[in-house]
């Protein structure tokens, strides 16, 4: 039966160890780098998908905000800081007001169309402000005028 205390080491290996080590740590940073997306990632290719990006990625357990604003509809030239402070007011604000949104309800389809016929989603029927829709691009954001709105929104709830 082998052992630990059967193996014997050179020096050579010995000398060896520290840079095995190092290799070690180098390839596991790599393959983590490389990994495919988690289900947590943003996609944005359905409202439900858009839904989740915002919601679970300022969720104190998963605390990513770097992440949490990757399906907003923003207007050109927002930058990446101005970009996480709505996402967040926008999240805050959902707490705040306690809209609860139904994410697993809201549909995987990348071409779901309501009722009427667009592709727009209203999650919540009590802040109608609050709309997923369908850019050109196939990708599902929250729309343009919620975010243009959201600092508005957020500063009346909380002055």
């Amino acid at each position: 039966m082998l052992s630990l205390s059967s193996f014997r080491f050179s020096r050579i290996t010995a000398a060896r160890a520290p840079l095995y080590i190092l290799w070690v740590a180098w390839t596991a940073f790599i393959v983590s780098a490389s990994a495919p997306a988690s289900a947590a990632d943003s996609s944005c290719t359905n409202p439900q998908e858009s839904a989740r990006s915002l919601l679970d990625n300022l969720m104190s357990d998963s605390w990513q905000p770097e992440r949490a604003w990757q399906c907003l509809d923003l207007p050109p030239g927002t930058n990446t800081a101005e970009a996480i402070n709505i996402a967040k007011q926008l999240k805050l604000l959902l707490d705040a007001r306690g809209h609860y949104v139904p994410v697993a309800s809201l549909s995987l389809d990348p071409s779901f169309q309501n009722e009427q016929g667009g592709h727009r989603v209203q999650p919540v029927a009590s802040f109608p402000e609050l709309v997923i829709e369908r850019a050109e691009n196939g990708q599902w954001l929250w729309s343009r005028s919620l975010v243009q709105a959201t600092p508005d929104l957020y500063e009346d709830a909380f002055s």
